[in-house]
């Protein structure tokens, strides 16, 4: 059994389909198919339900491909310890982060480790929090800026800072509902309950901030009027900026640095809540020069900025 037996049957179950799967790798279909039932055969056991559209693997298979992704990630683990050790000012680094981190987090961050280390390959994986955490348990990135709590035992994590959760409000076309004596004024306290009449913007369902908004709401004693949900907190800022509505947003005074026009943020009067934003590994994963390099660097910029309450 070899790497590319393991790299084949990996990209077939990721992909569902043959056919799929051979232009990912290059090769022809024939051959592809051809090359996965000779090692069935040599297994005496099918890997693949062929039955079934789109494909799905056997026991056997979902087997196989638990270890084969172990085998590829302590390979790479190898080779990346012996990089290392021939050469610490050179390798090869994958960040996974949010794509709202990535435009007020990374600039900075990522100038300094260019600077330093001028020769070490940067890849960015920009994904939602969940997918962030399947990325490092699948070895495909080396560390990622993640949300708190992570859902898996097998990952361990730094703290970074402390995030608040606000209300965003449009600078016009909302006086109705803040108080004269705090329009407008940064991170003044107000009242959720009395944005109950208002228009929400929020994020979809499968996004943390949405549940928080609800609960947040419901503390206040109702049910928000959403009008319009967003993929992504960009999405959802610019709406609020563009006066369609209000919502509830994470805060960093370091976003203020990457845009001209922003909302206005509220502190909720009687309600809190924020969330702690961590760097986060897959335990007993050897972490390269490069990747602890971008950790010690993300740490130092953090405490020297303005990136809200670091921890």
């Amino acid at each position: 059994m070899n790497t590319r037996q393991l790299q084949y049957v990996l990209t077939v179950a990721q992909e569902k389909s043959f056919s799929k799967a051979a232009e990912k790798l290059h090769v022809s279909q024939p051959s592809l198919s051809q090359y996965v039932q000779r090692l069935e055969e040599e297994l005496e056991t099918e890997l693949f339900d062929r039955s079934s559209i789109p494909l799905k693997l056997t026991y056997t298979g979902s087997l196989y491909c638990d270890t084969a992704k172990e085998f590829l990630s302590l390979e790479d683990q190898l080779v990346a310890q012996i990089k290392d050790a021939a050469n610490s000012k050179r390798g090869r680094i994958s960040i996974g982060i949010s794509p709202y981190r990535t435009t007020y987090l990374l600039p900075p961050v990522l100038r300094e480790f260019r600077r330093r280390y001028p020769d070490i390959e940067i890849e960015l994986n920009e994904k939602r929090n969940q997918e962030l955490e399947e990325l490092l348990l699948s070895g495909d990135v080396d560390v990622a800026v993640t949300v708190l709590p992570l859902r898996n035992d097998q990952l361990v994590h730094q703290v970074l800072f402390n995030e608040k959760i606000v209300l965003a409000v449009p600078k016009e076309g909302f006086d109705r509902f803040i108080p004269a004596q705090t329009r407008g004024k940064p991170l003044a306290s107000v009242d959720l309950e009395l944005l109950k009449d208002a228009p929400f913007i929020a994020l979809t369902s499968d996004y943390r901030l949405h549940d928080i908004m609800l609960n947040l709401c419901k503390e206040a004693g109702f049910t928000p009027n959403i009008i319009l949900y967003c993929r992504n907190i960009e999405a959802v800022r610019a709406m609020v900026i563009e006066g369609l509505g209000v919502s509830i947003l994470p805060y960093n005074p370091y976003i203020f640095l990457h845009s001209r026009i922003h909302p206005d943020y509220y502190t909720l009067e009687g309600l809190s809540d924020s969330r702690e934003i961590a760097i986060s590994f897959k335990k007993n994963r050897y972490l390269t020069n490069a990747a602890k390099a971008f950790v010690r660097i993300l740490k130092d910029t953090l405490r020297d900025g303005n990136f809200g309450e670091t921890v």
